[in-house]
């Protein structure tokens, strides 16, 4: 918040470049590997569990649609890349809620 009480708003650009760097970060994930929070917010400046939870979604979207990448959620910890057995047994509605 800004001194007036009112949100700013992040820059579009820094908004993307963020994202990017996100996404960055989950390509580099292994196969049943796991990428904590902290990490990726250390990467990107963002508390991804919070206020840069946007853009940590976006990442996933980008490297899901780029890469075929899939992720879960640990809660309270990281995000998991899923292997294909795993994503077999999600059924489409969880999948749905993973993105």
């Amino acid at each position: 918040m800004s001194v007036t009480g009112v949100l700013t708003k992040t820059p579009i650009p820094v908004a993307r470049a963020k994202t990017a760097l996100l996404a960055d970060q989950l390509r580099t994930v292994p196969i049943g590997g796991v990428i904590e929070y902290y990490h990726l917010n250390m990467v990107s400046g963002l508390d991804t569990q919070a206020a840069g939870r946007s853009r940590l979604r976006t990442a996933r979207k980008i490297v899901q649609a780029e890469n075929g990448l899939i992720f879960g959620a640990i809660r309270g910890q990281g995000l998991k890349r899923l292997t294909d057995q795993e994503i077999a047994l999600t059924g489409r509605d969880n999948l749905r809620k993973i993105n």
